[in-house]
């Protein structure tokens, strides 16, 4: 499945529903579901897992309108990457990440929760 890395406290905060949108400075034409997984550092629990498959709707530049949903204030050359839905997995699993999108094989029998549906077009 298609992976993206998030330092933490940005990763737990797509799990509780609290963060919708997440930026960055480099887009990509991939819409559908993307894997959520921490980065290993900074070292927050839980660190290095997959934590959470996200819907990802759209992108664009970021406006002051996203400021909200993602938890920093807008930035130069800063791209919303909008989730519409979030699932989290039940018992999260270690992942190696990497840079940009990676992929990631999903266990079988993974068990989601769905969190909330935020971002609607």
């Amino acid at each position: 499945m298609k992976s993206l890395s998030l330092k933490q406290p940005w990763a737990n905060l797509i799990v509780d529903g609290k963060k919708w949108i997440e930026t960055r400075r480099w887009k990509t034409p991939y819409r559908g579901k993307l894997l959520i997984c921490s980065s290993k550092r900074p070292v927050i629990p839980p660190a290095g897992y997959a934590l959470a498959i996200a819907d990802l709707k759209d992108i664009r530049l970021m406006t002051q309108a996203d400021v909200e949903g993602a938890y920093c204030d807008v930035y130069e050359g800063a791209y919303a990457w909008y989730f519409q839905s979030v699932w989290k997995i039940v018992e999260p699993f270690p992942v190696k990440g990497g840079l940009g999108l990676f992929e990631v094989p999903i266990p079988i029998d993974i068990e989601l929760e769905l969190i909330e549906r935020r971002y609607v077009l």
